[in-house]
């Protein structure tokens, strides 16, 4: 009422008229509110582009790791199929400097097994490495080996056999959880 009175007595307009005009502001003045509502609440809820593109990489690195780590799982199991125990003995050591992002470096340590399979000896290194020598020189080690290529060996323990696929799948796991889950809160 005071806006029509208002529109009355400054514009000298008839109350007919002040009413259609003070209508016509609030009509407008509602309109601008609920447009500045409306843009803020898309803006906000505008998924972020480097957000799932950060979430995708994750999502496809860790796929992929699990991929791989399916590969190597059935892989491994392929060859535990077909493998023959074998003992062999630690001769020595193979060791390497690796280093690290900081600029320092480790001591690895790659251990040499020697065994023996239908009358022929084999010297062959672990394809695992430590920073320590996880096996005492002299050291009687169970391995398994392929009847077809007695050269391609596996150190016959748990480590030996699924410390690798482990870390990968648990890696995996968790690069495709935080990609997914980064994809997900971005676009909700």
């Amino acid at each position: 009422m005071k806006a029509i009175q208002y529109c009355q007595e400054t514009l000298h307009l008839n109350a007919f008229r002040a009413q259609e005009l003070v209508d016509a502001a609030e009509k407008e003045i509602k309109s601008s509110d609920n447009s500045a509502i409306y843009s803020s609440k898309n803006s906000s809820q505008k998924p972020s582009t480097g957000g799932i593109i950060g979430g995708t990489i994750f999502l496809i690195i860790g796929l992929g790791m699990l991929g791989f780590t399916t590969h190597l799982f059935l892989k491994h199991q392929d060859f535990m199929q077909r493998a023959m125990p074998v003992m062999s003995t630690v001769t020595e050591y193979e060791q390497y400097e690796s280093s690290d992002d900081d600029g320092g470096s480790t001591t690895m340590y790659t251990p040499i097994f020697e065994y023996s399979w239908n009358g022929k000896n084999y010297r062959q290194a672990s394809d695992m490495s430590s920073s320590s020598q996880d096996y005492a020189i002299g050291e009687s080690v169970e391995l398994l080996i392929d009847p077809d290529n007695p050269q391609a060996i596996l150190i016959n323990s748990f480590m030996g056999k699924w410390l690798l696929p482990i870390l990968l799948g648990v890696m995996g796991t968790i690069f495709t959880l935080v990609g997914f889950s980064v994809i997900r809160i971005i676009r909700m």
